[in-house]
């Protein structure tokens, strides 16, 4: 037998006696529960990852049965943590085994284990682990501490996003790290990764070595079309010399430049609901009932997912004709899940759906469209319709005293029955038709309209009759970039409350209800922020995307 088998075999047998040892616990009110958790299930040859095994207000005798798939893999550590925790009075206790472990062959694998607690076996969640040939593009890296950049892609479309990944291989004893640059770019919009754990993993490089980090990840939205590069942003690792006061000696590296390309979305083609939807996208929707009572609510729950920009969409009930119900929307954007490839995201819209009258009733199909970047062509998102049966009686308003009132749907008639109360004697009633205080209050109201449209026009006459005058006077006096910028600040001020210096630029932009107008405001800021660079235009361009903005 080999080395690693009896390697192999030891640490199994470990596991099972730390288990028998350690997962000892006394009784706890919670429920029981065994779980596999791990850092990452996509992993590559002569890299390691992190997994847990956890047992949650387990009691009695545990024992490890069997560990499914663990064979395909070299345990390099293990070490055990408790914690307790009590919510509403109920104590609940979490025992957690923590393993690196490194795979041995490519190929795709299955995690679980298989626990005996108290005789009674219970098996974990199962894990499917996909391991890849190694990355070649590190091979030859002389350095004994780097920094390496990645990027999910080269180009992207206006739109959509690449996630910016930077790795921290080194063979010294890391303390601390950290960047000393603020982590920003010119002509996108720069999120970090707020879910990424610092957990050290292990590989080996050209017969060496290295514990590697992945210290941060970005996910950059481009604001405009253009060729761009990501910075390179300095980078600071503190060392452990292994002194006796734990002493450190601060290392500084640079991560490498990203040039990346932004392509405009194509005009031919675009549909014209289009909203701005981009990415790789699927739809899944699902009816709480097909039959209900007239006045029960439908659920309608519908799913957006896949690597884009569901930001973009708000709202569904746009998209879906529904005038036989009263409708009500709620939007649970899930947690944005980012890796090396890109940036996947989730959306539940929530459609409660109450009919206004009894039948069969249809829910229309839902269409959104989206550009899809895989075939670079406009497409649909698409759920057929549903049908829904309503039964009950149609609502009659007004019906007399004492009246019949025949539902369209029945043979036999409704009779709905009142109780009138007596008006005392001294209370004076005033009897109307509906016709006549329809008549009465649609006068009164035309009359307050009318005497708010005077104050108003009164109050705004110089805007109405010659502000917009004056404004094309103040455009065609400005001689320089510095004057241009000035009087769009004050205009932006004055008209949409808007301070241009202290606002971001897609904040500013999405004050203007007017798309075309957007567009060229989104224009003007770029050619004054970015110092003319993203948007090369003379100043008499300038001087007319002024005067479009103001008409």
């Amino acid at each position: 037998m080999t080395g690693k088998f009896w390697r192999g075999s030891f640490m199994l047998m470990m596991i099972g006696v730390l288990l028998t040892g350690f997962f000892r616990l006394p009784v706890y009110a919670a429920d029981q529960e065994v779980l596999i958790e791990m850092n990452d299930t996509k992993l590559q040859m002569d890299v390691s990852t992190e997994m847990s095994l956890i047992l949650r207000n387990v009691s009695g005798d545990v024992k490890l049965v069997s560990f499914e798939g663990l064979d395909n893999f070299e345990v390099l550590s293990n070490s055990q943590s408790s914690s307790t925790s009590i919510i509403n009075g109920a104590a609940s206790k979490e025992v957690k085994s923590n393993y690196t472990i490194m795979p041995k062959s490519v190929g795709t694998f299955t995690l679980q284990a298989v626990l005996s607690i108290d005789g009674v076996q219970y098996e974990t969640n199962s894990v499917t682990v996909t391991v890849e040939e190694k990355d070649e593009s590190l091979s030859g890296a002389k350095d004994d501490i780097f920094i390496r950049t990645t990027i999910s892609g080269d180009s992207c479309y206006y739109g959509d996003n690449v996630v910016v990944t930077y790795e921290l291989y080194s063979r010294y004893q890391v303390s601390e790290f950290g960047f000393t640059d603020s982590l920003t770019a010119d002509g996108f919009i720069v999120e970090e990764n707020s879910d990424q754990e610092y957990k050290p993993n292990y590989t080996t490089i050209d017969g060496n070595k290295y514990v590697m980090y992945t210290v941060k990840q970005l996910k950059l939205t481009p604001t405009m079309p253009g060729r761009y590069t990501l910075p390179a942003f300095d980078f600071q690792v503190n060392l452990s010399t292994g002194g006796f006061f734990g002493s450190t000696k601060a290392t500084y590296l640079k991560t490498d430049e990203v040039s990346l390309t932004v392509k405009d979305l194509p005009a031919a083609g675009k549909p014209s609901q289009y909203g701005g939807l981009v990415g790789d996208l699927t739809i899944e929707g699902q009816l709480s009932s097909s039959a209900v009572n007239i006045n029960e609510p439908i659920t309608y729950n519908v799913t957006l997912s896949g690597k884009g920009n569901l930001y973009a969409i708000d709202s569904l009930v746009d998209y879906i004709n529904l005038k036989d119900f009263s409708v009500y929307e709620t939007v649970n954007d899930k947690p944005v899940q980012m890796d090396e490839d890109g940036v996947r995201e989730e959306k539940e819209f929530e459609i409660i759906l109450v009919a206004k009258m009894p039948g069969d009733l249809v829910i229309p199909e839902i269409n959104i469209p989206y550009f899809d970047v895989t075939s670079g062509e406009y497409k649909e998102l698409s759920l057929d319709s549903q049908k829904v049966y309503v039964e009950g009686s149609q609502v009659v308003d007004q019906p007399s005293e004492g009246s019949p009132v025949f539902d369209k749907n029945r043979s036999q008639p409704v009779v709905i029955d009142k109780t009138f109360a007596k008006v005392p004697e001294d209370i004076i009633v005033l009897k109307l038709s509906k016709s006549k205080l329809i008549l009465i209050g649609g006068s009164i109201g035309g009359i307050l309209l009318i005497f708010l449209i005077g104050i108003l026009v009164f109050k705004n006459r110089d805007v109405l009759f010659g502000k917009s005058k004056t404004l094309l006077q103040e455009i065609r006096k400005i001689n320089t970039d510095k004057e241009a910028y000035s009087f769009l600040e004050k205009y932006m001020a004055d008209y949409y409350l808007v301070k241009l210096k202290s606002t971001a630029i897609e904040k500013a932009v999405s004050v203007m209800k007017d798309e075309e107008k957007a567009i060229v405001l989104r224009q003007l800021l770029y050619y004054f922020e970015e110092e003319h660079d993203s948007v090369p235009i003379s100043l008499d361009e300038v001087k007319k995307k002024l005067e479009y903005l103001i008409n």
